[in-house]
């Protein structure tokens, strides 16, 4: 079982945290749209408790949502009854065909290092048609390595701290997470560490090149500006 996104940070994440995805809609629903091959059906890459697959669906998309969290899973199938749902990791699953691809809120800077990111772009590649789109975003490795930092989110129900700190000369990021949950009058603790790959922006460009992907690298999703060391990737697959 994963260690990412237990019980009590899935339930935190699914009720604060789903402003990126819910931002970054509007574009995505544009590519998809606009994408050269006619979108039928749509596998969502870290699909967490399932908001973007709700509203895939609701615009009539057949959709297959994907998490490592067994937790962010079960939230899916409440909010997306009507999507087929899988858990593992997109490095180790043999994907099945789409129209289109989405990885929002930077899921394959989970992988573990760049082995396994080279994995899961195979699979991806494989999964899609020519003319099939992958819109994803990943955060970069930062040059000047700031200081470690927290950030907390203190809810009614529920509160939410980081200690947050880059390693290997600013290639890795740790996020050390503690989330304390309402039980009554008492709150529950839980602790997990995520630990990010961060290969450059280059480096995602010349990968999906290599396995035959036409890309636009993004510094927004339309109007919505993505953090300075953030970057969207619209990969389009190339015609056989």
């Amino acid at each position: 079982m994963s260690s990412l996104y237990g019980p009590d940070l899935a339930q935190a994440h699914a009720a604060g945290y789903g402003f990126h995805g819910e931002s970054a809609a509007p574009f995505v629903r544009q590519v998809l749209t606009n994408a050269p091959h006619k979108v039928r059906r749509v596998l969502d890459v870290g699909c967490g408790a399932g908001q973007w697959l709700r509203a895939l669906a609701d615009l009539g998309y057949d959709t297959v949502g994907l998490d490592v969290s067994p937790s962010m899973i079960k939230l899916a199938k409440k909010n997306s009854p009507r999507s087929k749902l899988l858990t593992g990791s997109v490095h180790q699953m043999t994907l099945p065909a789409v129209d289109a691809i989405t990885a929002i809120g930077e899921p394959l800077n989970y992988l573990k290092d760049q082995a396994a990111i080279a994995q899961a772009l195979d699979r991806i590649a494989a999964a899609l048609p020519p003319g099939g789109v992958f819109v994803f975003d990943a955060r970069l490795p930062v040059d000047d390595i700031p200081p470690a930092r927290t950030a907390g989110n203190v809810q009614k129900d529920y509160a939410v701290f980081a200690s947050i700190a880059y390693r290997k000369g600013g290639r890795e990021l740790v996020r050390d997470i503690t989330t304390f949950t309402s039980e009554g009058k008492n709150w529950r603790r839980a602790d997990e560490q995520h630990v990010l790959c961060l290969p450059p922006e280059d480096d995602w460009v010349v990968w999906l090149r290599r396995r035959g992907f036409s890309v636009a690298v993004k510094t927004s999703y339309g109007r919505y500006a993505l953090d300075e060391d953030v970057r969207g990737f619209v990969a389009t697959k190339d015609a056989a």
